[in-house]
C-alpha cells in the first residue's frame, strides 16, 4: 500500500519572534527553515506583487523537492 507524503511547513519565515528559539541568527533565514521543513507558504504574495527575482532566488535556496505555497494577490 502507497502512503501519501505528507508536508509539514508554516505560513512564512520570517519571524522576530523565532530568533533566539528557532534561529539562532536572523542571517539566512529561510535557508536554515528550509533544513527542518518540507514546504512553506508564501503570504506577502497576498499583499504585494513579488518580484521574479525574489521567486527565483528562494528556488536556489532550497532544495530541489521543496513546495512552495502562494497566497493569490488580493488585488
Amino acid at each position: 500500500m502507497l502512503y501519501p507524503r505528507i508536508l509539514i511547513g508554516t505560513s512564512g519565515w520570517d519571524y522576530d519572534d523565532w530568533l533566539d528559539i528557532f534561529y539562532e541568527t536572523d542571517r539566512g533565514m529561510f535557508t536554515y527553515y528550509t533544513r527542518y521543513f518540507s514546504t512553506v507558504e508564501i503570504n506577502s504574495s497576498f499583499y504585494i506583487l513579488l518580484s521574479e527575482k525574489f521567486y527565483k532566488g528562494l528556488s536556489e535556496s532550497s532544495p530541489s523537492e521543496f513546495l512552495f505555497s502562494l497566497k493569490m494577490y488580493r488585488g
